[in-house]
């Protein structure tokens, strides 16, 4: 894992749009009141959720392109246990010319544990540049 520390996955290991990330719960950026002694918390799971979707799709598209999340959905199967490796795979989808999405999954001990997606906008780099100009 990066010493940064707001950054929950591992660097990732791929296959054209197949990504794989090892996920991590520790964070000194998200404070949790009530934590729990057994499993991961959701806000810690959707953040790792959110990294991954980021980073696959920024390798994805390479240096021309960025990818903007406007929308996600995740169906929670199983609770995840803070003792065992938390495993991340992202296929990244171009459905469009400036539209794309993120499937999601995370597995611990083989079992699906957590499945969803992520719906998003796909800009040129120069068109972000044209829109913080605005």
């Amino acid at each position: 894992m990066e010493d940064i520390d707001n950054v929950l996955i591992s660097n990732s290991f791929n296959s054209n749009s197949l990504y794989f990330y090892r996920g991590y719960r520790r964070t000194n950026e998200i404070r949790i009141d009530h934590a729990s002694s057994d499993h991961i918390e959701s806000m810690i799971l959707t953040e790792i959720f959110r990294q991954a979707c980021i980073a696959a799709s920024e390798q994805y598209l390479g240096n021309h392109e960025y990818f903007v999340p406007i929308k996600d959905t995740k169906i929670y199967k199983i609770f995840i246990s803070k003792d065992k490796p938390l495993y991340v795979q992202v296929i990244v989808h171009k459905s469009r010319k400036h539209s794309g999405f993120c499937t999601v999954s995370f597995w611990q001990n083989n079992k699906c544990c957590l499945k969803g997606y992520i719906v998003g906008k796909i800009y040129s780099v120069n068109m972000k540049d044209h829109l913080a100009e605005r």
